[in-house]
């Protein structure tokens, strides 16, 4: 009777001490957050020239004439309880995403140039019913006449 309560007590030892927390971060792209766009003149720096100081954009937008570049920083957090099934509880703390966006003309030249820094901080456990919609900080270049 004994022996089957020690073994009874141990397996459920086992399976509380098998749970825990988990913390992970996500960067993408993560060489966009700092692309130098000084050398861009509005109404004067072609698209060639954008392209091949920048590199190729990683969204690739309809519009052939747009270029997005965009980097994106995912931290997360979780619990996970082991009682026979494995379940994860995991929710995103926090998410930044950082977004650049040039515009051109028909004849290639640069229109617009503009940056924007989205942050988005959820407590754990918020249904995603009762969030609010994502707050945009944005700081935009005033195009150089």
């Amino acid at each position: 009777m004994q022996r089957s309560i020690l073994i009874m007590f141990l397996a459920i030892a086992l399976s509380f001490s098998a749970s825990g927390c988990f913390f992970s971060r996500t960067v993408i792209n993560d060489g966009a957050r700092n692309l130098d766009t000084s050398f861009i003149e509005v109404g004067k720096t072609h698209f060639r020239e954008v392209l091949r100081k920048l590199g190729a954009p990683d969204i690739p937008i309809k519009d052939t004439r747009s270029f997005k570049y965009s980097a994106t920083d995912v931290r997360t957090t979780g619990f996970i309880a082991r009682y026979f099934l494995w379940l994860p509880f995991g929710w995103e703390e926090s998410v930044e995403v950082d977004e650049l966006l040039i515009e051109c003309d028909l004849n290639g030249r640069v229109t617009y140039v503009t940056r924007s820094r989205r942050d988005v901080v959820r407590p754990p456990f918020e249904d995603t019913a009762d969030r609010a919609p994502s707050s945009n900080k944005l700081s935009s270049e005033k195009p150089k006449v």
